[in-house]
């Protein structure tokens, strides 16, 4: 796969998340293997996204028509590196291009791009208040929860869309962690999501914590929520959340499948079974600077 003389890029035509999921891992694969990353801009529709994180500066660029062009020249040598989650599966098959989201490398290279996000002329600094701010993200949009015994739909179709469709339930399992480990500290839930939820069905749990929904929300307004959030919730395989959880500097909570786990697994982010173990000892530091 790897040639020095070749161009690598990114092109998708999925939904913006995982456009900029693959950048982001494309730009440290070239540059950790000293291979020629060509940056091809966001549609003009995502244009916003590009303004929030910056991605592609000082990198030589190509329109997709230049692609196109290019690609289809045997001459030239051009690498689309669109299929990227290939690179992160820690397995016997894949070890030598996985990714290692806690190495030094790559925690150096995130910080480089958390830094760009934070002088963005988007970034919008929120949270100033001591109350604790907790973000929950539900994808749904373009997925829906098949069943297995629907007929005419194929089993890896529906395994694809209940990895990125978040449960109705998912908040009552976040609301009964904090219940128990997290009572009696003023925090304010920001459900983000691309559909109105009847949140007044969906939670069955009692709490005392301020519930804020963001249904209504531009998606950049919804990004900068959840990466300054002090706990980001997310679930499954989305990769919208995933982006903010790679900008997020706190703490992530991911509630993902076992064959996954590796995706957006990165320093700050915990599985969803550690969840007692973190927010009680966020709890203990929260009520400690209380008392001081």
């Amino acid at each position: 796969m790897k040639n020095k003389n070749a161009k690598y890029v990114v092109v998708r035509i999925d939904r913006i998340g995982m456009q900029l999921y693959s950048i982001i891992n494309a730009i440290y694969y070239c540059e950790k293997h000293n291979l020629r990353y060509i940056h091809i801009p966001l549609d003009d529709s995502n244009v916003e996204y590009s303004k929030l994180f910056q991605l592609g500066e000082g990198y030589n660029t190509m329109t997709k028509e230049e692609f196109a062009l290019e690609h289809n020249d045997r001459n030239t040598k051009i690498v689309n590196l669109a299929r990227l989650f290939s690179l992160i599966k820690n397995n016997k098959n894949h070890k030598k291009s996985y990714i290692n989201y806690k190495s030094i490398a790559f925690v150096k290279y995130r910080c480089l791009l958390i830094n760009k996000y934070k002088k963005s002329e988007l970034y919008i600094p929120l949270y100033k208040n001591k109350e604790i701010n907790i973000s929950v993200h539900y994808r749904r949009g373009d997925v829906v929860p098949y069943k297995t015994k629907q007929k005419n739909i194929r089993l890896r179709a529906i395994e694809r869309h209940n990895l990125r469709y978040t449960p109705d339930n998912y908040i009552n399992e976040i609301l009964n962690k904090l219940n128990l480990n997290m009572n009696g500290i003023p925090i304010n839930i920001h459900i983000h999501s691309d559909s109105k939820l009847e949140l007044e069905k969906i939670i069955t749990v009692k709490h005392k914590f301020k519930i804020c929904p963001h249904f209504n929300d531009s998606t950049i307004d919804s990004l900068n929520s959840m990466i300054q959030s002090d706990i980001l919730f997310r679930y499954g395989i989305s990769s919208f959340s995933g982006i903010a959880a790679f900008y997020n500097e706190n703490i992530v909570i991911s509630n993902i499948q076992t064959k996954y786990k590796y995706l957006y697994n990165y320093t700050n982010t915990y599985m969803f079974e550690r969840c007692d173990d973190i927010l009680l000892m966020l709890s203990k530091k929260i009520k400690m600077n209380y008392i001081m």
